[in-house]
């Protein structure tokens, strides 16, 4: 990845790689937040395992 841009940004995105610069791929983030799941898993004891 050669740059990341937010998509409020994407025109500068294309502007970057209209010149013919760019050495990788060029990202647009359309979200910020987390996407790692988050489940939370309770203690085994105090649901019945063993």
């Amino acid at each position: 990845i050669d740059r990341t841009y937010p998509l409020s940004e994407a025109a500068d995105a294309i502007r970057y790689l209209e010149t013919g610069r760019a050495r990788g791929k060029v990202v647009i983030s359309v979200s910020t937040a987390p996407t790692a799941n988050t489940t939370r898993v309770g203690n085994p004891r105090a649901m019945g395992a063993e």
